[in-house]
Parts: structure tokens; C-alpha cells; sequence
């Protein structure tokens, strides 16, 4: 009964490795929950000399 938000994988660019701002977009969630996510293991990434970046295939399929 509660409210359901469509979310398709058409709304991701099309990149393996995606910033947090991206992943923070698609959830509809602040990037500060996306880096917390992370952290704990949720969502899988690592870090580039131009900062953290997430794999597409973790957003996808996050390990919630």
C-alpha cells in the first residue's frame, strides 16, 4: 500500500564505474548515504585518484 518507485537501469549512465552523485541520483537518496552504503558494505566500489566510484553491477544489485 505504500508508495512504489519505479527504478530501471536505464536511469544509470551507461558505465561500469559510477560517481556517488550518479548512484545518489538513481536512489533518490543523499550522497552521504551513498558513501555510508559503501562503507557497510552495501554497495561495492573503490577509490580513483578522482575519488570514490561504485560499480554499476553493486547498484544494480545491491547486497541489502
Amino acid at each position: 500500500m505504500g508508495i512504489e518507485i519505479g527504478l530501471h537501469s536505464n536511469d544509470l549512465p551507461n558505465k561500469s564505474l559510477l560517481r556517488p552523485d550518479e548512484v545518489a541520483a538513481f536512489f533518490r537518496i543523499s550522497v552521504k548515504t551513498v558513501r555510508r552504503w559503501c562503507a557497510q558494505g552495501h554497495l561495492q566500489g573503490g577509490k580513483e585518484r578522482s575519488g570514490l566510484r561504485i560499480y554499476r553491477q553493486s547498484v544494480l544489485y545491491p547486497a541489502l
